[in-house]
């Protein structure tokens, strides 16, 4: 690494000029992805729970990328063409205008199965081998095909069959039956039910939490910043969480009751007026090291 007493000799001062804005720009990306690994430890606790593989993710990623870079990085407030798109997300143009393609006709990007665990289930769905019309049929855990382990084989991959076996029973897609043998009673593989609307809900809490901190990173002078505020303790007895959580939900539901009572009297009726609010959230119990 040049030293600034190393570089002033050699180079000029436009040059210089060129070192210090390209070193403060590969600061700036080091920063935003080390604090995106933290913003996405939460996200992929979820998303794993909810049988998202990476490869899944990474399409939604993809997908997102590209939607906000055509809405929000155009010139005088127009759409973003392809062109620049690509150049602002490095996705190859043919790519991005499939995506903004999918986005406008409301379709989300289709997700590859990429996991051992959803391949097994749709070839045991699909296959006339294991299944008969779309009904799966029991088949021994191993042995010659056919048989889970067979099935495994067929599909690809290197997870061990009495692991996935265990897992995908774990997951409720697979049941034994009584005579020992295995069926697939799911063709999705999800590790951890959850609720669709509470997931919709928590996503647009995380929406509204994300938005409103990156508008406070990225707002212009003129632009004034939004509230966000946290009041934190590192080393609190945990035989006093359960009263810290009573304080909070007392204190924090009177504040909300008398801020939704503010916003109801100040609707438009129209349906053309500005969404705005207030989130509280309580946090406690991260991992060690999980912030780091």
């Amino acid at each position: 690494m040049w030293t600034r007493a190393e570089f002033f000799p050699i180079y000029g001062v436009r040059d210089i000029h060129i070192w210090y804005y390209s070193h403060m720009s590969e600061s700036v990306s080091t920063a935003a992805l080390t604090a995106t690994r933290r913003v996405m430890r939460p996200v992929a606790r979820l998303m794993l729970r909810c049988g998202v593989t990476w490869k899944q993710f990474a399409d939604a990623a993809r997908a997102a990328f590209v939607e906000v870079a055509t809405r929000e990085f155009g010139i005088r407030g127009r759409p973003t063409n392809v062109a620049r798109v690509a150049i602002l997300t490095g996705i190859n143009r043919r790519d991005v205008k499939r995506i903004r393609d999918e986005i406008a006709a409301a379709e989300p990007p289709v997700a590859e199965l990429w996991s051992p665990a959803h391949r097994v289930l749709a070839h045991w769905h699909q296959s006339q081998i294991y299944a008969s019309g779309e009904q799966p049929r029991a088949i021994p855990a191993s042995g010659p095909e056919p048989s889970f382990e067979s099935l495994l084989r067929e599909v690809g991959g290197d997870t061990p069959p009495v692991a996935l076996l265990k897992e995908l029973m774990s997951a409720g897609a697979v049941v034994r039956e009584a005579d020992g043998r295995v069926r697939a009673v799911s063709r999705a593989y999800v590790p951890q039910q959850i609720n669709p609307e509470k997931l919709a809900l928590g996503a647009s809490a995380l929406a509204d939490a994300g938005r409103t901190i990156v508008h406070n990173l990225t707002r212009k002078p003129a632009e004034g910043a939004r509230f966000e505020r946290r009041v934190i303790a590192e080393d609190i007895d945990p035989k006093h969480l359960a009263e810290f959580r009573e304080l909070i939900e007392r204190e924090s539901m009177d504040l909300l009751r008398n801020l939704d009572d503010w916003l109801t009297a100040h609707k438009t009726g129209t349906g053309d007026g500005v969404r705005t609010g207030l989130g509280i959230y309580l946090f406690e119990g991260e991992e060690k090291g999980e912030d780091k």
